[in-house]
């Protein structure tokens, strides 16, 4: 194992903690155990890949939390003219910069009315996704996109 492995395993374990799904393997020498997920990946049809609930979520409960990658409005632009752009966020209290989710966060599709939502947390380059109402066990985990929409909702 060279150095640099060993210090990417050991800088980026608390971040796995808070990470979006368990590894392929199990090796707590690696990953210290993840809590069970209140979400599973599902296809849905004419909307694609998405979260549901694979519990009763309270109100205000945190489902997911996600590392993101900051940019600025010139790279925004230039992203935006890409397949990324579709996952584009605003980010920050300001909503002045954007970012890509690295995670099944960017996995949420669009509700005209959301039972969930994005917060930033601007100092640690983290989103959570939090439960704006209660969702009930299979229920879909949608969040609200930006305004004016880039396609036409499914039914």
């Amino acid at each position: 194992m060279t150095r640099s492995s060993h210090y990417w395993r050991l800088s980026c374990k608390s971040q796995l903690r808070d990470s979006v799904s368990p590894p392929a393997v199990k090796d707590d020498r690696i990953t210290p155990a993840l809590p069970p997920r209140l979400y599973d990946i599902r296809h849905f049809k004419h909307k694609g890949r998405g979260l549901v609930a694979t519990e009763h979520i309270s109100q205000g409960a945190p489902i997911v939390t996600c590392p993101v990658i900051v940019y600025d409005d010139a790279d925004a632009g230039r992203i935006s003219k890409t397949r990324l752009g579709d996952y584009n966020f605003r980010f920050g209290q300001r909503q002045n910069r954007a970012c890509i989710v690295l995670g099944v966060i960017s996995l949420c599709n669009h509700a005209e009315e959301p039972n969930a939502e994005i917060i930033c947390h601007e100092d640690e380059h983290l989103v959570t996704l939090l439960a704006l109402r209660p969702i009930a066990q299979g229920e879909e985990i949608c969040i609200r996109y930006r305004r004016p929409l880039w396609f036409t909702p499914a039914a």
